[in-house]
């Protein structure tokens, strides 16, 4: 099941880089349709959060911690938690006693409280209510008993509590178990609370669920205080990289086996001014070099390749007759972006599937722009 989630995650991500490469390009050509493309962008950020749960599910990490304003936070997810709740059900948000930020992902962190906002939807089919509180908590002692056994120091607690039918004894103690559902045939479970329970769980934070039949369900959510330098912000793509389009003539070997993809990829690199050029295996990227006479100024390059050599092994076959290379990789598995969880690519200049235009484009001048004359 592992694997398949892994591989999954994989092809979604090749599929959502299209989409927003697409949107970018209608929106630059046809500003009539701005609007339209600005959906299809919103859609990918979304889609790229679903991959970031499978990822958790399937034991990966794939999180960018940043730090938030609780208060910010639970205000910007009003409306999606009610839209998630629908009409019948009363949702309240109560104002946070905390000022602390914490240290999260936040798309991670929209996922676990939608998650646990539908949850809560179905333990109330008919009415009631489904309130948010934020509190604030100090481990002075690590206690494997309670709170996942977190390490001593500041926490917030995001509360959950809903009015539903609660769970029996034996179901809370299986309800972050993964694949495990109440649900009847028919319904599609999610991934339910053990995607929760991963991501608090890779955030540093931990779980607590109390449940009674007949009264609720109350879920807290233990994220750590953040810390004064964790200021990373959260906001949209950088502008001025947005603006930063001319490739002055730069050459780009692109190795990357989805045919849509690497045509696209090619496509708004060649519009940006930089010379690109297509191959979909490492035999076809190896002849292009031989062909050229000349090094790329950058070969970008997918990790993993359908078939044939993967995408190191290709830079290790040209390498091997002697020709210099300058190399920009891109993946989908988040243990290849961490440097640290694998020794395939240490120390090697990484991209995470799906980027945008802009963000590929500055990763590009960056790792050029790195390189010793």
């Amino acid at each position: 099941m592992a694997d398949f989630a892994r591989a999954m995650a994989h092809d979604l991500n090749n599929l959502l880089a299209t989409i927003a490469i697409n949107a970018e390009l209608i929106r630059d050509d046809r500003g009539s349709r701005e609007q339209t493309s600005g959906t299809i962008l919103k859609a990918a950020e979304r889609g790229k959060g679903i991959t970031r749960r499978l990822f958790a599910f399937s034991g990966q990490r794939d999180l960018s911690p940043a730090r938030l304003s609780v208060a910010d936070f639970l205000e910007s997810m009003k409306a999606t938690i009610a839209e998630a709740l629908g009409a019948d059900i009363e949702m309240r948000v109560a104002p946070p006693l905390t000022h602390w930020p914490v240290c999260a992902d936040p798309a991670g962190l929209r996922q676990a409280l939608l998650e646990l906002a539908r949850n809560a939807r179905d333990a109330m089919p008919a009415s009631g209510c489904f309130t948010l509180e934020a509190t604030e908590t100090s481990i002075v002692a690590r206690d494997p008993a309670a709170h996942d056994d977190l390490k001593p120091g500041d926490y917030v607690v995001l509360r959950a509590v809903d009015t539903g039918s609660g769970m029996p004894e034996e179901v809370l103690e299986r309800a972050c178990e993964p694949l495990f559902t109440t649900k009847g045939a028919g319904r599609n479970p999610g991934l339910g609370l053990s995607s929760v329970y991963g991501y608090i769980r890779q955030t540093g934070g931990g779980i607590a669920i109390d449940s009674v039949v007949g009264e609720g369900t109350s879920v807290s959510l233990l994220l750590p205080r953040a810390g004064e330098d964790e200021s990373k912000s959260v906001d949209g793509e950088d502008t001025q990289a947005r603006r930063q389009s001319d490739g002055a003539g730069a050459s780009v070997l692109v190795l990357e086996d989805d045919d849509d993809l690497r045509s696209l990829i090619v496509q708004f690199l060649s519009a940006s001014g930089f010379e690109a050029v297509a191959a979909g295996d490492g035999e076809t990227a190896l002849a292009a070099m031989e062909a050229r006479g000349a090094p790329f100024d950058l070969v970008l390059s997918d990790v993993i390749l359908v078939g044939g050599m993967s995408g190191p092994a290709f830079v290790e076959a040209a390498q091997a007759r002697g020709w210099p290379m300058t190399v920009l990789y891109m993946s989908g598995y988040p243990q290849f972006i961490e440097r640290g969880q694998t020794s395939l690519l240490k120390d090697a200049a990484i991209i995470a599937k799906p980027f945008r235009r802009a963000e590929l484009i500055a990763r590009i001048r960056e790792v050029i722009m790195e390189e010793p004359d």
